[in-house]
């Protein structure tokens, strides 16, 4: 191998490694702050300059395009492995659960399951993309989601009255608390969680544990002090 080869291919690893740093960082950042991040911010958490995320992504929505294309698929994979599970009623739980989990820890994940490409991609190619992207995540998960709810009425354990549309609307409402108090009480989910799943149930004979602590009353003065104007009550 010539010595020009050497530095072509050491200049390609080092492509290589700043790109695998910019999406480990991207996925970071955007889970913590949404969508609203921007490429400054992700360029000083990879430790690179801008023009680099340039280099490598023709623009914001090309990053994020690349980076949550794998992200639904994993929504998607937990959908189907969920429904392939021979008990329907630990499916449906598996369903609800490891979904809360992935959206409650990744904001911007939430924010495109929940309200869709953002704003700032809306007249570009890759907001069409990524809306394909998502509409084909939603397509799995609602298959999963008829499945699984058919399955657990004719087992028994859940309630008959149950639809399938109800199950994204709980998945909304846990996803809320989620947002709500994340600042505070990051696992507050699970305790909505537990109180739906027993409002699921066809019958019970006890109660299903809320695995987090609920909100103290000064967490929940401070929760809806923020929410509603943006400040912290130890700022007024």
């Amino acid at each position: 191998m010539t010595e020009t080869e050497n530095t072509v291919d050491v200049l390609r690893a080092d492509a290589r490694e700043n790109r695998d740093r910019i999406i480990v960082s991207a996925r970071e950042v955007f889970a913590t702050a949404g969508l609203d991040a921007t490429l400054a911010d992700v360029a000083k958490h990879a430790g690179v300059g801008v023009g680099t995320i340039y280099r490598r992504f023709e623009n914001k929505e090309g990053l994020i395009e690349a980076l949550f294309a794998s992200r639904l698929e994993d929504v998607a994979a937990m959908a189907r492995a969920a429904d392939a599970m021979a008990d329907p009623w630990e499916g449906l739980l598996h369903f609800l659960n490891e979904g809360a989990v992935m959206m409650a820890r990744d904001r911007a994940l939430r924010e495109l399951m929940f309200t869709g490409p953002p704003k700032a991609v809306q007249s570009t190619a890759s907001r069409d993309d990524l809306a394909a992207d998502i509409a084909e995540t939603h397509k799995v998960i609602d298959g999963a989601a008829e499945s699984l709810v058919s399955r657990a009425i004719d087992d028994g354990r859940l309630r008959a009255d149950f639809t399938a549309t109800d199950l994204p609307v709980l998945a909304f409402s846990i996803q809320a608390t989620a947002q709500l108090a994340h600042g505070y009480n990051p696992e507050l989910w699970r305790r909505t969680m537990g109180i739906i799943v027993d409002g699921m149930r066809a019958s019970r004979t006890g109660v299903t544990p809320l695995d987090a602590e609920p909100l103290t009353t000064e967490q929940m003065a401070e929760v809806f002090v923020v929410n509603q104007t943006g400040r912290s009550i130890r700022e007024r």
